[in-house]
């Protein structure tokens, strides 16, 4: 999904790989939360279908206090604006207290972050501040 992400954002890489740990332990804390639902596919039994991910970081600021970030988020396109993100906020917020949501940030996500009444400005303390 990263790579989708990549994609769509038109990024040079995606916004990580399942290997990256082994490079950097630092990044250990880093999370990706997987969206899915089960469905049933014609001729097969029932399945779980993943539709997005989340990417969710631990950042050392250089000009803050060191905070849960919101790195990335994707949602193949059949499933957005279906509340997926709404629900899921609270769980978000229950695991990563007061998170900072980076850019960029695409004008779907900008008017979901209004909705929830996201109070942090919609960028993180200094953009490309942290310290991986």
């Amino acid at each position: 999904m990263a790579y989708y992400f990549r994609r769509e954002m038109r990024y040079d890489f995606p916004p990580y790989t399942a290997s990256e740990v082994d490079l950097n332990w630092d990044l250990a804390k880093d999370r990706v939360l997987v969206l899915a639902k089960e469905t049933v596919l014609e001729d097969w039994q029932d399945a779980i279908y993943f539709f997005g991910a989340i990417g969710v970081r631990w950042r050392n600021w250089s000009d803050a206090p060191a905070s849960w970030s919101i790195a990335w988020a994707w949602l193949h396109p059949y499933e957005r604006r279906k509340e997926h993100l709404t629900r899921a906020w609270p769980f978000i917020l229950e695991m990563f207290p007061s998170p900072h949501v980076e850019s960029p940030l695409s004008p779907s996500m900008v008017s979901f972050l209004k909705k929830i009444g996201y109070e942090k400005p919609l960028q993180p303390p200094s953009a490309n501040s942290w310290d991986i």
